[in-house]
This record gives structure tokens, C-alpha cells and sequence, in this order.
């Protein structure tokens, strides 16, 4: 913030002649940037690995808080409407990827020392398996809806 501030007083410290731009001028090209990456990401989406997943999941994290710290610049409505989609992206995507997270801890608790785990692990790693497929049913639609609505910045 204090870098920020000082930037405000002396634009030069932020960074050269582009940071130096009203904010209003950097704005489109930040989010169009950030939104491409998450078009980049989530294309094929039916078809990524856990590990991709998580990846467009990151961006799009970037993408919602990019939009939150620049959304003053713009009208409420359409701001709004666009960060719904991108929250509701995040949620599947955060679902999708506790139910990784939970099946790997599951399984590494079975043990030579304690076998008596496997059936129950075996279970919980059954149940985020679903609950991972029923939270990446929408994602696909989810997607193409975003990037069917136009950035309220453009």
C-alpha cells in the first residue's frame, strides 16, 4: 500500500512509463490479460488433469481478484455479474480439488502399521471421487459462459 501511495505522489517509483499510467488506462489490458490466461486454461476442460485443474483454478483465483480491486472503476452491475461466474468457476474448482487433496491423505494413512485403515480409506476416497465428478459436471458449461460474456471492462 505505502508503495502504491508513493507511486501516486511520484509515478516514476512504480515502475517506468507504463506503470505511471492512470490506473484506468492499465485496467482493461491487466484483465484482459488475466482472462486470457483463464480461457487458455480452461479450454479442453472436460479432458484436464488434477494437476491443470488446479492451475486454471489459480488463475481464475487471480482473475476474481483482480476484478474485486479494479471493480470500482466500472459500473456495479456488470461487475457484479461477472464476478458471480467467477465465483461460481472457483467453487467446482475448489471442490474438485479438496476432493484430491482429501483422497491423497486418505490413502497415504494406510499403512503397513495400520491396515485396519484401508477399507474406510478405500471409502472416503470412493466419496470425494464422486463428489469431485459431480462438481466438474457444470465446469464445462461454466466456462463457455464466461467466456461468452463480454469483460465489463472492454
Amino acid at each position: 500500500m505505502a508503495w502504491a501511495e508513493a507511486g501516486a505522489a511520484q509515478p516514476r517509483t512504480l515502475g517506468g512509463d507504463r506503470m505511471g499510467r492512470r490506473l484506468g488506462a492499465l485496467a482493461p489490458s491487466l484483465l484482459d490479460r488475466v482472462a486470457g490466461k483463464v480461457r487458455e486454461r480452461g479450454r479442453h476442460a472436460s479432458r484436464l488433469s488434477a494437476k491443470k485443474l488446479h492451475r486454471l483454478r489459480k488463475s481464475l483465483n487471480n482473475l476474481c481478484d483482480d476484478v474485486e480491486f479494479l471493480a470500482g472503476l466500472y459500473r456495479g452491475r456488470a461487475v457484479k455479474a461477472y464476478r458471480d461466474q467467477c465465483e461460481d468457476l472457483q467453487e467446482m474448482l475448489g471442490v474438485a480439488n479438496d476432493a484430491v487433496v482429501a483422497k491423497r491423505l486418505a490413502l497415504s494413512l494406510v499403512t503397513v502399521s495400520r491396515s485396519d485403515l484401508a477399507k474406510p480409506a478405500s471409502a472416503l476416497a470412493r466419496w470425494v471421487r464422486r463428489r469431485r465428478h459431480k462438481a466438474l459436471q457444470g465446469l464445462k458449461g461454466a466456462l463457455k459462459d464466461l467466456r461468452a460474456t463480454p469483460g465489463f471492462w472492454s
